[in-house]
């Protein structure tokens, strides 16, 4: 019976860098919708990006993405034959990780449409602690 070979580094990388990077982004995310408004009820006024109601809505199914690349990643690193090579599924992870974080770093960055982020709304009674 063959020893079952541990996970290499790189996929543990990949995964960690993942989620380091996608709880950065609903942080960063967080902290820019409220200061913008979100959770003052006017939070999907038509300002909003297209980005952003996806991220703030769905965006925790950005959780359940790794689970099946990680699954393929482990495979390929131990059949390492045709689609199922382990420079692939690294390329993938790889792609599928700059992406995310790019996609949190963009709607942060601009979350409404008409207005950059370094205009911020300024504070009034409802918002104003």
């Amino acid at each position: 019976m063959r020893e079952p070979q541990p996970i290499p580094k790189a996929i543990t990388s990949i995964l960690l860098t993942y989620t380091v990077s996608l709880l950065c982004g609903f942080i960063w995310l967080g902290i820019i919708l409220k200061l913008n408004g979100y959770g003052s009820g006017e939070a999907w006024e038509p300002g909003w990006t297209w980005s952003a109601r996806v991220l703030r809505q769905w965006g925790l199914l950005f959780v359940l993405l790794p689970v099946p690349w990680a699954i393929y990643a482990i495979a390929s690193y131990r059949i390492d034959q045709g689609w199922l090579s382990a420079h692939l599924a690294l390329a993938v992870g790889l792609i599928m990780t700059v992406s995310v974080a790019l996609w949190f770093a963009h709607t942060a960055i601009d979350p409404i449409a008409s207005r950059p982020l370094w205009l911020l709304k300024p504070p009034t009674e409802t918002n104003k602690r």
